[in-house]
C-alpha cells in the first residue's frame, strides 16, 4: 500500500470515528454538570494556621483581636489558665513578623500575676513602629470590673478605669493611644494618652443616654477619633450611632435607624476610616429569626451617612429561610478597598457556624460572599477579626476543636488572602446541570 492510499484510509477511518464520538460527547456534556464562567475573581485564602494552644476544657473566651503594621501581625485573646474550672482567664497574644507566616510556637500571657480573675473583653492595636498596645477588662469582683492597659513602651500594667460595669474596651492608635469603653448601661467613655508613656487623660463622656448603650467600637485616622455604638430607642428598636472627637458631647449621627424596620435591632457595630471616608458594619434583624450584616458609609467625615445596605447575602440552601450572619468586622486597605468578615449559620452549612468574607473596591459593588471555613463543615467557626497589610487580608477566628480533643474547647486559627490576587478576571468552577 503506497503512502497516498494509506493517508486516504486513515482519513476515512478518523471521519467515521468522529461521526460517532462527537454526538456522544455532546450528549454527555449537556447531560452532566459543567463549568460556568463567572466574571469576578475570588480571594484565594491560604492554609489555616493554629495560633493558640489552649490546654483546658473551654480553651478561650470568644471575640479575639487582630492588628497589623508593616509585616507584623498580632493576635490577642482571653485564654483559660485554670485547669479546675472556667473562672480564671488571662489575656494572651501571639505574633508573626513575616506577614502571617511563622507564628510563634507559644502564646504569651500579658497578665499572669492576678489570680482567680477572668478576662472578659480584649482589644489591641499596633503603632507606627509595630509596637503592640493591649487593653482588656478584668472581672475583679470589687469593683466588678477593671480596665487594664499594657504596651512594650511601658514597664508596668496600667489601670484605665476602676469602677462597676466598666466593660468592652476598644483601642486605636494614631498620634496617640485612644481607648473607649462601656460604663454601666448608659455611658460610653473615652480616654487617651501619649504613645511613649505617661498617665491617662481624665475620662470623657462620649455618650450618656437614658436608654441602654452597648457595643462601642473605635477607629482613628490622623487626629480624628471615630466612635460607633448601638443604642436602644424603644423596647424592640436599637439604632447604630456615631460621633467623633471634634465634640464628644455635641452632635451625634444616626447610622442606622432601627425603628424604620420591623424588628429593627442593630447591634455589634465595627468601624474603619480613611481620610474623610468612614465605614461601619453591624448586625441587624430582618425577622425575629433572621439576621444580616449591613453596611453604611460617610464620605464627609461622619457628618452624614448613606442609606445602609445588606451585604451578607441570602441563605445557602433553598430550604433555609432563617440565616443568621453575626459579628462583622471591617478593614480598609491603602487602596481604599473594603474587607468584611462575619460568622454565620444556615441550613446550607449543616447548621454550624462558619466564617464568611466579602469585599468591595472603592466606588465598586460588593463581591459575592465566600465561605472561608468551608473545609470544616462539622465544627463551629466563630467571632472573626480582620485586618489588612500592604499585600494581604488577615483573618483570625475561634474554631471548635476536632476529636480526639474535647469539642467544648476552642482555639484561635488564622488565614490570609493576597489583596493583589483578588483583582482581574477569574473563571471559578461552578457546577450546573442542564
Amino acid at each position: 500500500m503506497n503512502k497516498a492510499t494509506l493517508r486516504l484510509t486513515c482519513i476515512i477511518a478518523l471521519s467515521i470515528l468522529a461521526a460517532f464520538l462527537v454526538p456522544l460527547a455532546a450528549r454527555a456534556r449537556w447531560a452532566s454538570p459543567r463549568a460556568v464562567e463567572a466574571p469576578v475573581r475570588s480571594a484565594a485564602w491560604g492554609f489555616w494556621q493554629q495560633v493558640s494552644l489552649n490546654p483546658y476544657t473551654k480553651g478561650m473566651d470568644f471575640s479575639p483581636a487582630l492588628a497589623t503594621q508593616g509585616s507584623r501581625v498580632y493576635a490577642m485573646w482571653s485564654r483559660q489558665v485554670d485547669p479546675g474550672g472556667d473562672q480564671d482567664y488571662d489575656p494572651h497574644y501571639n505574633f508573626s513578623i513575616y506577614d502571617g507566616d511563622m507564628w510563634g510556637p507559644l502564646d504569651r500571657n500579658i497578665q499572669p500575676t492576678v489570680p482567680t480573675s477572668k478576662t472578659v473583653n480584649v482589644d489591641m492595636a499596633l503603632d507606627s513602629t509595630g509596637a503592640p498596645h493591649f487593653v482588656w477588662a478584668e472581672n475583679t469582683v470589687t469593683p466588678s470590673y477593671t480596665l487594664y492597659y499594657s504596651s512594650t513602651h511601658i514597664s508596668a500594667i496600667q489601670e484605665i478605669a476602676h469602677a462597676n460595669e466598666a466593660l468592652i474596651p476598644v483601642i486605636a492608635v494614631g498620634n496617640q493611644v485612644h481607648v473607649a469603653w462601656l460604663q454601666g448601661k448608659y455611658d460610653i467613655m473615652y480616654s487617651g494618652k501619649d504613645i511613649a508613656g505617661g498617665a491617662w487623660d481624665p475620662a470623657s463622656t462620649v455618650r450618656h443616654s437614658t436608654k441602654s448603650v452597648q457595643d462601642p467600637n473605635i477607629a482613628v485616622d490622623g487626629n480624628t477619633v471615630h466612635v460607633v455604638w448601638s443604642e436602644g430607642v424603644a423596647p424592640d428598636d436599637t439604632d447604630i450611632m456615631y460621633t467623633n472627637n471634634s465634640d464628644w458631647s455635641g452632635a451625634r449621627r444616626t447610622v442606622y435607624q432601627g425603628s424604620v424596620y420591623v424588628n429593627g435591632i442593630g447591634y455589634r457595630p465595627d468601624i474603619a476610616a480613611r481620610g474623610s471616608n468612614v465605614y461601619v458594619v453591624w448586625c441587624a434583624y430582618k425577622t425575629p429569626g433572621e439576621q444580616h450584616v449591613r453596611f453604611g458609609q460617610s464620605t464627609n467625615g461622619g457628618s452624614s451617612w448613606s442609606t445602609s445596605q445588606s451585604i451578607s447575602g441570602g441563605a445557602l440552601a433553598a430550604n433555609d429561610n432563617s440565616p443568621k450572619y453575626l459579628r462583622p468586622g471591617i478593614a480598609v486597605d491603602t487602596n481604599g478597598k473594603l474587607h468584611v468578615a462575619f460568622n454565620g449559620s444556615t441550613a446550607g452549612v449543616n447548621g454550624k457556624e462558619h466564617i464568611f468574607y466579602v469585599s468591595r473596591k472603592q466606588g465598586g459593588a460588593w463581591r459575592t460572599r465566600q465561605n472561608v471555613t468551608s473545609l470544616g463543615l462539622d465544627y463551629n467557626n466563630t467571632t472573626p477579626a480582620i485586618a489588612t497589610s500592604s499585600e494581604y487580608v488577615h483573618l483570625i477566628w475561634a474554631r471548635q476543636n476536632a476529636p480526639p480533643e474535647p469539642t467544648s474547647r476552642y482555639d484561635l486559627f488564622y488565614s490570609r488572602a493576597s489583596i493583589v490576587e483578588q483583582e482581574g478576571p477569574f473563571l471559578p468552577i461552578i457546577f450546573k446541570s442542564f
